[in-house]
């Protein structure tokens, strides 16, 4: 991987063609499977079994807050996730992963695995890799 004169591209643009490169790869996996990378994002975040104020999800996925708020409508039309107003502050809306949201998200999760195994297995992939780790 060279930039432009032969010069060595900066950390930010390896980084750039590396995240592309699997995300574009796991989009297709997943629409195969009629989900959006962000949305498996949600259903991964909401995993853990707790209830997640949407405010919170929002920071921690770096997603604009009326983007989530889309995604997680989405979700909520499909019965994967459910809103719950909060129980200190009513105001506060927390999303919680449903049983079909569990049983979605572990199929999504092979997917995933399977995706980032073909990854692993990519003789380009691993000279990405390798370029990263010598601009340590």
């Amino acid at each position: 991987m060279t930039g432009r004169d032969g010069e060595t591209p900066s950390l930010v643009e390896q980084l750039t063609v590396l995240q592309r490169t699997a995300a574009r790869g796991l989009a297709g996996v997943l629409d195969d499977d009629g989900c959006t990378v962000e949305q498996w994002r949600v259903l991964r975040a909401l995993g853990d079994g707790g209830g997640h104020l949407m405010g919170e999800l929002a920071a921690r996925l770096v997603v604009p807050q009326p983007s989530l708020t889309r995604i997680v409508d989405q979700l909520g039309d499909r019965s994967l996730v459910y809103r719950r107003q909060g129980e200190q502050d009513r105001r506060r809306v927390e999303v919680y992963l449903s049983r079909q949201g569990r049983t979605r998200l572990d199929r999504l999760e092979a997917l995933v695995r399977a995706h980032e195994d073909t990854l692993r297995a990519d003789p380009e992939w691993a000279a990405m890799r390798r370029a990263l780790r010598r601009l340590r």
